[in-house]
């Protein structure tokens, strides 16, 4: 998914060469009392940034759905595209350099990702996973032997490997979790992004380490711990930093009360099995504290009962 939530944050398409560039954006602005639906459209014609999508009114959230972005030209020669996410005057790439032939598309659907379409609008190649990425497993099997709940524990930093980011900066995406029971108390409640090379197996009492591993985003969830529903969070990265291509991404939750955690829905496996990898540590990592530092993170325990997150990219 693909925000603009404040009056400084507008997308625009960078065109490296002279030429003729149709694109055209559908997007739906939200408040807390309306949904309206809107697009926008044009064509470039010179080797130029283009705000393509303008930044939405104050107190409004503006959800991307799709984007195309089409040659036109009638030249044989391919026309280098880009989109970027600027944030006051701070550009973050959404897309690598992407060539486009005549009659070839640059398209991008919430939920899918980004693809390339020939002169027939078939795929040419895509840079995204399709669909939501759930609980991946490293190794041949996912064992997910049965449902369960695990209680926080206060300042517990728990985290959850959930695969290989998509082929292209992701600057936000969404988190879906359980809450089974509420916490009572709670001082601050955080659900972090963290990136960095992961090693299976580090040692003989550990599920995982990450090496160097980063804060990229957070999300205070401080609110939803307190009520036992389903949620469905939105991370955007910090300023300046995105999660980079092809990387290893981890979800880590973590948060302080001062009487009662809330328990998260988790399931129950054993990697040394090849199963899912997540980590339990006595680190207490606060992701809006570790945004943008390099930590490094060590998990306890080869079988036990651990939280699940679900990702959409």
């Amino acid at each position: 998914m693909i925000l603009l939530t404040n009056t400084t944050e507008t997308l625009n398409i960078d065109t490296l060469t002279a030429g003729k560039i149709d694109y055209t954006a559908y997007y739906a602005d939200h408040t807390s009392t309306t949904f309206t639906a809107s697009s926008n459209q044009g064509t470039v014609s010179l080797a130029t940034s283009t705000a393509f999508v303008a930044a939405p009114a104050a107190s409004t959230q503006r959800q991307i759905k799709t984007i195309i972005i089409t040659n036109r030209d009638t030249t044989p020669t391919a026309q280098t595209v880009f989109v970027k996410k600027s944030v006051a005057g701070v550009d973050t790439y959404l897309t690598a350099n992407t060539p486009l032939g005549t009659g070839e598309s640059l398209e991008y659907l919430e939920r899918r990702g980004w693809k390339v379409l020939n002169r027939q609008g078939a795929a040419k190649y895509t840079s995204a996973i399709a669909g939501p990425i759930s609980t991946v497993a490293l190794g041949p099997q996912a064992i997910g032997i049965a449902l369960s709940t695990r209680a926080h524990l206060n300042t517990a930093c728990w985290g959850m490997y959930v695969g290989k980011s998509p082929r292209y900066p992701v600057t936000q995406l969404n988190v879906r979790w359980r809450a089974t029971v509420a916490a009572v108390g709670t001082t601050w409640a955080e659900i972090g992004v963290y990136v960095g090379t992961s090693q299976h197996g580090a040692n003989a009492t550990a599920t995982m380490a990450m090496v160097q591993a980063r804060c990229v985003g957070f999300a205070d969830v401080s609110a939803n711990v307190a009520s036992a529903v389903t949620h469905y969070t939105t991370i955007t990265t910090g300023t300046g930093l995105a999660i980079p291509p092809d990387e290893d991404v981890w979800i880590v939750f973590n948060s302080e009360f001062a009487t009662s955690g809330c328990t998260l829905s988790a399931s129950h496996y054993d990697d040394t099995l090849g199963g899912l990898v997540t980590f339990v540590t006595a680190q207490s990592r606060r992701p809006s504290v570790d945004l943008g530092q390099a930590v490094g993170l060590n998990g306890l325990g080869t079988l036990s009962i651990h939280p699940t997150f679900q990702v959409f990219w």
